[in-house]
């Protein structure tokens, strides 16, 4: 039996996002609360909240997008991400991730 499209990106982020420094994840259940984020990371003390989509066509819900703008007005990262801006989204949790360039842009200050 062959996996939904968004299981498997899923998955393959999941993957990626187990493979940065610094970054702790955990998933937030289906049971949980409706609209909570897929995955929720604390990338060097970094509060992120992830959900995830098939394709750009699929659009988060309401309450989805309130829940991420909940986050983001905490001072958070949110991303809802599909298999064609995983690349941007990867990259941008990456420079998160970097210790040394945190170290800089704090010695900087």
């Amino acid at each position: 039996m062959s996996s939904k499209p968004e299981t498997v990106f899923r998955k393959k982020a999941q993957e990626d996002i187990d493979s940065l420094p610094n970054t702790y994840r955990f998933t937030v259940q289906q049971i949980a609360k409706k609209g909570d984020p897929d995955n929720l990371l604390c990338v060097l003390g970094h509060f992120v909240g992830i959900e995830y989509k098939k394709s750009e066509r699929d659009k988060p819900t309401r309450l989805q997008i309130h829940k991420l703008n909940k986050i983001r007005d905490a001072g958070g990262s949110t991303f809802v991400a599909c298999p064609e801006n995983w690349s941007e989204i990867f990259e941008e949790l990456k420079r998160l991730a970097d210790h040394h360039a945190y170290q800089s842009a704090t010695e900087e200050e």
